[in-house]
């Protein structure tokens, strides 16, 4: 079972997040947002979900 933690901090409270992140280099930082967003755009079923692309062809007005 996963568990998750939440936490909140006012803006006078200093977040370690963003010394940990800074810490790590611009490649590391954008792999572990790529992760999070694939993450995120998979389904309970392992499916990824992708943007429906539609087309739509009309007929130009005769005058």
């Amino acid at each position: 079972m996963e568990k998750r933690k939440i936490e909140f901090y006012t803006i006078t409270e200093e977040n370690t997040n963003y010394a940990y992140w800074m810490s790590k280099s611009p490649q590391e930082r954008i792999a572990a947002l790529e992760h999070l967003r694939n993450q995120y755009l998979t389904d309970k079923n392992g499916i990824r979900q992708r943007l429906q692309r539609v087309l739509t062809i009309t007929k130009p007005i005769q005058s």
